[in-house]
């Protein structure tokens, strides 16, 4: 090969490389200024972070509570036989009450044997217990005293806990984050004052965790049967519920 021919190949390669290079300017990804002056000169987003909190309250109108019974005899059948009696009863009792189907679910079904003991330890079987529960959801919740009343005379022996709720919450949740907003809006107001800017408009808004709890949110103790009112109704108090949501604002500041 001769002088001749190196001279146009090493004009190929220069014109390659320099085609590469500003192949790889072009691809590059520009920084994008968050605001520019005008002079040019770039310089962050002025902006007012805050976090609001809302809550609202309201009454519960629906109440679950776990309704139970328990029974002890000697044999396995027996025992087996008196719990599905007694339950049975409280079933159609619950029915008669008003309670639908839908609103009973067993939730806890159990037997298990029990030892008798003597001075040197086990002495053999002294007879089975079973347990059956029923979760009830009880709709007219200023019937639930006397419903409470009504499956213990009916042989209900355990009454586990009575949680209250609301059972459509949409309606409180939109009032508690319309007043987190207005507090989060509140905040940044203040602080706009207090740094001597103006307030501007939102430019971001996200929601954080939320939830509903009893303040108070009554619950019952675990009660027995012995413990109710003869012919009578439970007291029971639903108290309010309160429904609390956050959101975090960005609010703008205005030049």
């Amino acid at each position: 090969m001769n002088t001749k021919t190196l001279v146009p190949i090493a004009l190929v390669l220069l014109v390659a490389i320099a085609g590469f290079m500003v192949g790889r300017q072009v691809t590059a990804t520009p920084t994008v200024p968050v605001a520019t002056g005008g002079n040019g000169n770039t310089s962050p987003a002025r902006t007012i972070s805050v976090s609001g909190i809302g809550e609202a309250n309201g009454t519960p109108d629906i109440a679950q509570v776990q309704v139970g019974v328990e029974i002890f005899a000697k044999t396995a059948a027996e025992a087996t036989g008196e719990n599905e009696r007694f339950i049975s009863a409280v079933i159609a009792t619950l029915a008669d009450a008003g309670i639908e189907e839908k609103d009973l679910q067993t939730t806890n079904y159990n037997m298990w044997v029990e030892q008798s003991y003597g001075e040197n330890g086990p002495t053999g079987i002294s007879g089975y217990r079973v347990s059956n529960q029923v979760n009830v959801l009880v709709r007219d919740i200023d019937k639930l005293g006397e419903v409470l009343a009504a499956v213990t005379d009916a042989g209900a022996n355990n009454i586990f806990g009575v949680n209250f709720s609301v059972e459509d919450p949409s309606v409180l949740m939109d009032a508690a984050r319309s007043d987190a907003m207005d507090d989060a809006r509140s905040k940044a107001e203040q602080i706009a004052e207090m740094a001597g800017v103006t307030l501007g408009d939102v430019i971001a808004v996200s929601e954080g965790s939320a939830g509903g709890g009893g303040a108070p949110m009554p619950m019952m103790d675990m009660m027995r049967a012995e413990s109710a009112m003869d012919g009578g109704s439970v007291s029971v108090s639903a108290g309010q519920l309160s429904y609390n949501a956050s959101v975090s604002v960005v609010f703008a500041i205005e030049d």
